[in-house]
């Protein structure tokens, strides 16, 4: 798999939107691995672990605000972990790898 993304490969890897990435952006949700120096967002494929978790987050009903939250503390996030693990690992696993886990930006 390629190690680098564009926007549109990443979104449609996670079956979202172009436009859906770059709200969460400049929402400072969800945050490109880096930008090119034209100003293409670049993705990756571990980063998919974290869109994994807000899209579960999205389909729980949480908000986007919430969804920033729970992320972005410690507690809150391992609390969810775990059902989120559940619910996603066979999605995960699609992409080939064994392991799920998540790193926070």
């Amino acid at each position: 798999m390629k190690q680098e993304l564009t926007i549109l490969e990443f979104a449609t890897l996670m079956k979202t939107t172009k436009d859906t990435l770059i709200h969460y952006d400049a929402i400072h949700l969800f945050k490109p691995a880096f930008r090119k120096d034209n100003g293409y967002r670049i993705y990756t494929p571990m980063q998919a672990n974290n869109f994994l978790m807000i899209q579960a987050y999205r389909e729980m009903g949480y908000s986007l605000s919430e969804i920033k939250v729970i992320l972005n503390d410690q507690d809150s996030y391992e609390t969810h972990k775990l059902t989120l693990k559940k619910t996603y690992q066979p999605y995960y696993s699609s992409f080939g790898a064994n392991t799920f886990y998540v790193r926070l930006s």
